[in-house]
């Protein structure tokens, strides 16, 4: 039977800090690697360890390693030990740990003091996120671009140094950074531990007077996110109008988005960027006109209400064994999966011309499944895993087909495995109740939207259950009359498709990291309504119905508003 290894969390300071757990395992360890013996001796001698020891350093890392792993291969437990606190973090012991996994070693972690950690709680400043540097690198380029990328760090950032450098690492990062809080902790846990809440500025002028003394944790408040978005706009406002927009247009987006870009990279409402271009004639005389925007007046999707109905016409098929993936109809948006084998379920990918891969699961229950095309036209390559045990999966299909399809709005109109309906959906019935005899889309927009934030309640329970590959049921939705942010967005989605408005479910995070789905929308006389908005009377500025039915005040659903560019989209349905 093999050994195991064991990272063993020591004090920093303080020798209390040690836990049971990590004396137990000295003790009982056949053998402890310390990165130097000369100072671990002292801590195994106060607890009367007589475990035998060998170094484990910086300089025998990857020789030592492989000497180790023999030793664990023959049955030995070894505990790893740095001078003070949590092996693995800036030491060798990082190196170890991998190349025991490469060995098929088993690997675990007794937790302990971390200076970077116990650094940052005393801080002062936010310890929500943030990033850990450790030592930086000694070389001056290194160095330098490291602190460069550190400029626009906008988690709190947590740097080791040895009092001897302190003076002269406070001068890079003032002179790199700008003033910043700060914290500096010097011994930490120790009898003369001090916590040095100040600035970058003042830390320097004060250890150029007094000699700092004891390994040094600097903490340093992050940018924020005003300050990073100020300067972007300062760093764009060097450049013409003209010249913004000639930047993106030279890129082929045409000329709509391009606007749309060059306002958000100011600051400013698309409005101000477009009577600038007027101004100059720009867009009355074709000047730099990019690639051409494509038409979509006479699109025949839009506007016509109708269930759109996927089909599986098996005239061109991709398959392997038990699965096959149906890519007759890959001009109407979609392609369809079924599964036929003994397994719980596959995994497959689909990664198209936009480069994001999509994941989806199917299961022998599942019958046919609808997978949307959201990358647009180009090469989509296929990857299917079957599930062979647990969490184990096994290679059962990889090929790749091509896509052109027939309209751009077809994979946001057609129902597919997230957004699931049919002509029988309550959501499709209720749907042409709410549009009534309108055929303006903005106003079935509203009423649509007005119905989903008003009647549908946020269930906290289902949330915090909610189990992995979840797929929203859009009938249930509207029985239940509550739901999550998959819920809310999926039944508007099927909603504004049965009326022929294109409508995206969106996935990804908001600012303070929360997995999240919201909806984008197309309207004829408005283009790509994307991410949030709300509706003025005239325009919209806020489509996150979750946030919206959450927001009790119109001050918190102002604040959604204020915050609607921390939205990143990670995947489209």
């Amino acid at each position: 039977m093999q050994g195991k290894l064991y990272l063993c969390a020591t004090p920093i300071g303080n020798l209390e800090d040690i836990t049971l757990r990590v004396l137990r395992t000295l003790k009982e360890a056949d053998l402890i690697a310390a990165e130097d013996t000369r100072n671990s001796i002292k801590l195994l001698n106060h607890f009367e360890i007589k475990t035998p020891m060998t170094s484990y350093h910086e300089y025998n890392k990857i020789d030592k390693a492989y000497y180790l792993i023999e030793q664990m291969k023959e049955g030995k437990n070894v505990a790893l030990i740095t001078d003070a606190g949590t092996p693995g973090i800036s030491d060798p012991g990082e190196d170890l740990v991998r190349l025991c996994y490469e060995a098929g070693i088993e690997v675990t972690s007794l937790p302990g003091a971390a200076a970077c950690i116990t650094a940052l709680t005393l801080s002062g400043l936010s310890t929500r996120r943030f990033c850990f540097e450790a030592f930086l690198p000694s070389d001056k380029k290194e160095k330098q671009a490291v602190l460069e990328e550190l400029k626009t760090e906008m988690r709190t950032i947590i740097l080791y140094e040895a009092p001897h450098r302190l003076v002269r690492i406070l001068e890079e990062l003032l002179e790199t950074l700008g003033e910043r809080r700060a914290t500096i902790c010097r011994e930490l846990t120790k009898k003369h531990e001090t916590a040095f809440t100040t600035t970058l500025a003042e830390a320097l002028d004060h250890f150029r007077k007094t000699e700092p003394k004891g390994e040094c944790v600097i903490v340093i408040e992050g940018k924020s996110r005003q300050a990073v978005e100020q300067e972007a706009r300062e760093k764009w406002e060097e450049l013409s109008v003209e010249e913004h927009m000639e930047h993106y247009l030279s890129q082929g987006i045409d000329k709509k988005e391009a606007m749309k870009k060059v306002a958000k990279d100011r600051g400013v409402p698309k409005r101000v960027i477009y009577q600038a271009l007027l101004t100059m004639a720009l867009l009355l005389l074709g000047v730099g006109c990019g690639k051409a925007a494509k038409t979509v007046a006479d699109d025949p999707y839009l506007g016509v209400a109708q269930v759109l109905q996927p089909v599986a016409e098996g005239t061109d098929v991709l398959s392997e064994e038990s699965f096959t993936l149906d890519i007759s109809d890959t001009s109407k948006g979609y392609t369809v999966a079924s599964y036929q084998g003994d397994m719980e379920k596959v995994n497959i990918q689909l990664t198209g011309p936009d480069g994001i891969v999509y994941k989806y699961f199917v299961t022998g229950e599942d019958g046919e499944t609808v997978l949307p095309l959201t990358g647009g036209d180009g090469t989509y390559a296929l990857e299917v895993y079957e599930n062979i045990a647990d969490d184990q999966y096994s290679a059962l299909l990889n090929d790749s087909f091509e896509v052109s399809l027939e309209s751009e709005f077809l994979p946001f109109l057609y129902p597919n495995q997230y957004v699931n309906f049919d002509e029988n959906s309550e959501a499709v019935k209720l749907a042409a109740e709410l549009a009534g005899d309108t055929e303006d889309d903005l106003s079935v927009l509203q009423n649509i939207y007005n119905y989903v934030i008003s009647n549908i309640t946020y269930d906290y329970d289902k949330a915090a259950n909610i189990p992995y590959g979840y797929l929203p049921d859009i009938d249930d939705t509207l029985k239940t009359k509550t739901g999550i942010c998959f819920d809310y967005a999926a039944l508007m989605c099927a909603m504004l498709r049965c009326r022929g408005i294109p409508a995206k479910l969106d996935i990804g995070y908001t600012n303070d990291g929360l997995y999240h789905a919201w909806i984008s929308t197309y309207l004829k006389d408005k283009g790509w309504v994307d991410n949030i908005v709300e509706f003025n009377g005239d325009t919209w500025q806020l489509l996150d119905p979750t946030m919206t039915a959450a927001s009790s005040t119109e001050a918190e659903k102002k604040q959604v508003v204020k915050n609607s560019q921390d939205y990143m989209v990670q995947y489209v349905r």
